[in-house]
């Protein structure tokens, strides 16, 4: 049976991957535990989407961590100045 995993599952696959595997396995573990979907177009489509909201979200996340990490070097470096002052 062709699947789409939907988590990362150990010895079959990571998530979004999609494996040919027992159809007895699919039916009675991965699917009842949703873990995978039947392989179909509209699923690869829905992983694929997924995929790349994830990596936009990610890459948003980092460059926020990066200008506030940047903003609190220019904090202390201004605190530094200050206290150089005096």
């Amino acid at each position: 049976m062709k699947i789409v995993l939907l988590e990362d599952v150990k010895g079959t696959g990571k998530a979004g991957e999609s494996k040919d595997v027992a159809d007895g396995y699919a039916r009675n573990y991965l699917l009842p535990k949703k873990l995978a979907v039947a392989a179909s177009r509209g699923a690869v489509q829905r992983v694929e989407r997924e995929k790349a909201t994830t990596v936009q979200r990610e890459q948003k996340e980092l460059k926020d961590a990066i200008a506030q990490e940047k903003e609190a070097d220019k904090q202390r470096q201004e605190q530094i100045r200050q206290s150089k002052r005096y």
